[in-house]
């Protein structure tokens, strides 16, 4: 089968490798699709703490089944899947109350576990295996991470009715809190960011209000106006930038909460912990996308959340490296691509 290695820093070397061979609990996997995250992007730079080349990444993955393990009983040959790619080991503390994106042995295929989707066929353990409607593409397959990533966020914490909410960072999981913002019933929804087409498309996809923080002197007096003063009710920082996180503690009203969602590659500097204190914010960390896959499968199939129009553009597995190029500079509106094996 070909698989896309990534031998060393921004070098991807496609090679011709044996088919894996799916342990007892494992089922074998034909990939169909797989989405291009941040997070493949900070490995191919080398920035990644977690990665260590050479390897094969890719983590957003959907196809079919074509093997069972011996101990397998829950799927049949043939069936559509898309994968959650968190390996949690099942014994330690955390995982054992149930936050299996806690655990202490937590591995990630295509990041830190090399056994990543961007290949014909890769291996996963049957119980991350979750199954796709019928009426769902592979497409918006690759988007099932993305969106349960996000799901988890809001699910840290409560919401109610009529409230406003702001979304630092246009990228695709900004554009899918947008749409989880207005189904839990925001009134108003504000999205900042710095390019013009993805603050459009957060405009069609349900955001009230967009902000060009590159043509706006102040974004958090903008702000400050569009809530009467008071300030926003959540902030959530869907983008690895620390003037976001600065901003996010600006913007949110006295007792209001943030997300921190957005990967950052380097450390967060200067953030007002006086701020923090004396307005008694109330900030969430979110990684992984704990329970949220089957959720994230039906909003998608049901049109609740829609996907297609932020996938921009689409990839063979042997263009990989030059999907990086577009990626890491963002060219020709790039806002979320997909690796297609169909």
């Amino acid at each position: 089968m070909k698989a896309a290695g990534l031998t060393k820093k921004r070098k991807i070397v496609i090679t011709e490798t044996e088919k894996p061979k799916p342990k007892s609990e494992e089922v074998l996997i034909q990939t169909k699709v797989v989405g291009i995250c941040g997070t493949d992007l900070s490995i191919y730079k080398g920035e990644h703490p977690q990665a260590e080349l050479p390897m094969v990444m890719g983590h957003e993955a959907a196809g079919v089944i074509m093997k069972l393990g011996s101990s397998v009983d829950v799927f049949t040959k043939g069936e559509r899947v898309v994968v959650d790619p968190g390996l949690s080991c099942g014994k330690c503390w955390f995982c054992r109350r149930g936050s299996y994106y806690q655990c202490d042995n937590l591995e990630t295929i295509g990041v830190n576990a090399d056994k990543g989707a961007f290949a014909e066929y890769f291996t996963a353990p049957a119980a991350n295996c979750y199954r796709l409607s019928q009426v769902m593409s592979w497409e918006e397959a690759a988007f099932v991470d993305t969106l349960a990533c996000s799901l988890h966020s809001m699910n840290l914490l409560s919401s109610e009715w009529g409230e406003i909410i702001a979304v630092l960072g246009p990228g695709a999981a900004g554009l899918c809190f947008i749409q989880l913002a207005k189904l839990r019933g925001a009134r108003k929804v504000i999205l900042t960011g710095t390019r013009s087409e993805r603050l459009s498309l957060g405009k069609k996809l349900g955001s009230d209000v967009v902000i060009n923080i590159k043509e706006e002197d102040d974004v958090v007096e903008k702000i400050r106006k569009e809530t009467n003063g008071r300030g926003v009710d959540l902030s959530i920082v869907a983008c690895g930038a620390s003037q976001a996180v600065r901003d996010a503690i600006s913007m949110t009203r006295k007792q209001g909460r943030i997300i921190i969602y957005g990967g950052f590659t380097k450390p967060v500097d200067t953030i007002d912990v006086e701020a923090i204190q004396m307005k008694e914010l109330t900030v969430y960390g979110s990684a992984g996308a704990s329970w949220a896959y089957d959720a994230a499968i039906s909003l998608i199939s049901s049109k609740r959340i829609k996907v297609k129009p932020m996938i921009t553009h689409r990839f063979k597995l042997e263009d990989l490296e030059k999907a990086f190029e577009i990626v890491e500079k963002r060219k020709e509106g790039y806002v979320k691509g997909v690796v297609i094996k169909y």
